[in-house]
This record gives structure tokens, sequence and C-alpha cells, in this order.
């Protein structure tokens, strides 16, 4: 495999996950037209992603263990969750903002109802670019906008906002909407 950290003079934008029919390939082929790297790792199934293979902006690592995600990115600009809109996609809990974000990266995402609710528990520095489905170019502007405005201190506050993203903490937050703390005994 080519050295990931490879340097390049082109801004690296990154996915890793499931390839698959959740994701919209039309924003990836406006950034690597726009002369962006676009480099992507995990399974495929998606049966339109020889589109992308075949673009000289394009590099896929296949899959790789988790341990080799943060190598990989951290010669990323962002991270991006392209995803399309669908009944699937409204309701999946976007994993992908907790792990870009505790890698410190910029994200831009599809603005679906899912998305928008855990960005609304972001602090105001680590908040994602949200983009509505199926605005491909304002998906490479809001691309462009999350590196051009990225600085240390927005990337301390995604990390720090991700560390904050724990079972404990969630289990704490249905306990005390449920009022169930004074039946249930939990320890810290």
């Amino acid at each position: 495999m080519e050295c990931p950290l490879a340097i390049s003079t082109k801004p690296k934008i990154g996915f890793f996950g499931a390839i698959a029919s959740w994701l919209d390939l039309k924003p990836l082929l406006v950034l690597m037209d726009k002369n962006y790297l676009v480099e992507m790792v995990g399974p495929v199934s998606h049966i339109e992603f020889p589109v992308l293979t075949q673009h000289k902006n394009f590099k896929y690592f296949g899959i790789l263990p988790h341990k080799d995600l943060a190598i990989i990115a951290s010669t990323w600009k962002c991270g991006m969750i392209p995803f399309v809109e669908s009944p699937l996609t409204q309701c999946v809990d976007p994993v992908k903002l907790y792990e870009y974000s505790i890698l410190g990266l910029p994200i831009v995402a599809t603005d679906l109802k899912e998305i928008h609710y855990v960005a609304d528990t972001m602090p105001i520095l680590a908040k994602p670019y949200l983009v509505p489905a199926k605005h491909p170019i304002t998906f490479y502007h809001n691309v462009k906008q999350a590196i051009e405005e990225d600085n240390d201190e927005k990337r301390k506050s995604r990390i720090a906002w991700a560390k904050t993203q724990t079972w404990k903490m969630r289990v704490d937050a249905v306990l005390s909407a449920l009022d169930l703390e004074k039946w249930i005994p939990y320890d810290t």
C-alpha cells in the first residue's frame, strides 16, 4: 500500500465507513473535479463505486483495522458525511460526527434529522457544516469554507466535545429523563 501520509498539494477530504447506497456520490465527484483529493476507507457495496475509482483525484484504501484510521485521517483537511436523503439516513445515528470530532476534523455533512440533532448538542466551534441533500455544489462550498475557517481552537473544541460523548453520559441522561435514578443504584 502506498504511504497514506504522502505529501499532496491537493487538499485531502475523507470518509471512512461502509461505502453503500446511502452515500451520495455527486458531491464527491464535484470535489474531485475542483481538484480536491477524496480518500475513502471501508467495505464497498455501492453499485456506482467505479465512477469514483476511475477519477484521478480519488484514492481508496480498502478495509483497514480501526487503529489505522487515525493515521489515514491525520492528513485530511475535512471529514465528510455525504448521505442521500432516505428513510434509512433520516434515522441513522451519525457515528462519524463523533469519530471525525475526536480526530479534530472539521465536518461537512448532509443536513439530515439525526445529524442535525447531534450537531445541536455541539459547542459552536465544533459544529459541522450542514448541507441540504441534493446540493453537491453547496457541499463543495461548505468543504472549502470548513477548511478555510479551521484552526487549532476549533479542533480542540471538537476533540473536547467528542470526549464527553460517553455511554455513561447517555445512561445518565436516560435515567434523568425517566427519573429512575432514585430507584436504580448506579455507581460512577
